[in-house]
């Protein structure tokens, strides 16, 4: 009986210790995105340093726009100021330039009067930049209105009497050419006399040359224009006006943009040039007595 006991007592000792131990749960993973390390302290905390994002890749500015992105003058010319750029994206703006022909330009320009009877635009390249030299290409154009001319008149400019210039080789050939064959006048003299030449101006030539006036008889002052309307004597100014000793020559620029330095001819136009025995800065005759003819060439460009 007392055995009997004693294995009773050891069974129920037995089935609570297995009762106390503690039942362990499967291994979890525990998954944190974005984070560049973790962070655990003695409490357990357990901190996410975030990876930081890169650096904005800076590019060209874009949504550029010009104000005004045109500007209008009268026949008279006049002065034109830098015009504003804002641009909407890209890179920071840090400086914008401009150009006119690969050169150049600074604000304020000042256009020359237009003699023309067409309007002339004057276009300029402008190239907005980051201080990186990221850049975006504008442009900004200023037309100068068409000049005020002075109708036809057949055989006559108002009261003068029409010299018209003949090739020296072919007195029959009264057109003009840039072919560097001199025409002469005959009869150019007083002050009620005007040589008027006709200039056509070939469809497959373009570039920069020279008309030059020169004296075949009396050496004396002149002046001399040129129009796109016969008898226009109108231009008061380089470069469609010119006056010297002996000859004016004049400088021409075919197809391309304008110049002021130039007078700006297109291929197939026609122009006229109109030459007086005048008084530098005069309209008082230069050739008092006799005649005062000139040899004029209008060289290829």
């Amino acid at each position: 009986m007392k055995h009997h006991r004693k294995t009773t007592i050891w069974s129920a000792l037995g089935a609570f210790a297995l009762a106390s131990i503690p039942q362990l749960a499967p291994a979890a993973t525990l998954t944190i995105n974005g984070c560049a390390t973790l962070t655990v302290e003695t409490d357990g905390t357990i901190t996410c340093n975030a990876v930081a994002p890169p650096p904005p890749v800076e590019g060209a500015p874009t949504g550029c726009t010009v104000k005004p992105s045109s500007v209008s003058l009268p026949n008279t010319g006049g002065e034109v100021n830098a015009p504003t750029v804002a641009c909407t994206a890209g890179g920071q703006v840090a400086q914008t330039t401009w150009t006119r022909l690969q050169a150049a330009v600074s604000f304020p320009v000042a256009l020359p009067a237009n003699a023309l009877g067409s309007p002339q635009t004057y276009t300029y390249a402008g190239s907005v930049c980051t201080a990186t030299n990221l850049c975006t290409p504008v442009s900004y154009s200023a037309t100068v209105a068409a000049g005020e001319t002075v109708p036809p008149v057949a055989g006559s400019c108002g009261n003068l009497k029409v010299i018209t210039p003949t090739e020296e080789k072919d007195a029959s050939n009264t057109t003009m050419t840039f072919t560097g064959q001199r025409y002469l006048t005959s009869g150019l003299a007083g002050a009620d006399t005007v040589a008027v030449a006709k200039i056509v101006v070939p469809a497959d030539i373009s570039g920069l040359t020279t008309l030059s006036i020169a004296p075949w008889g009396v050496n004396t002052t002149r002046r001399a224009w040129l129009s796109k309307t016969v008898c226009d004597t109108s231009a008061n100014e380089r470069p469609y006006m010119n006056q010297a000793g002996g000859g004016p020559t004049m400088n021409i620029k075919v197809g391309g943009d304008p110049d002021p330095a130039y007078v700006h001819m297109q291929p197939g136009e026609t122009w006229y040039l109109m030459v007086k025995n005048e008084q530098l800065r005069s309209s008082v005759t230069s050739c008092t007595s006799g005649s005062c003819d000139i040899g004029i060439k209008l060289y290829h460009p």
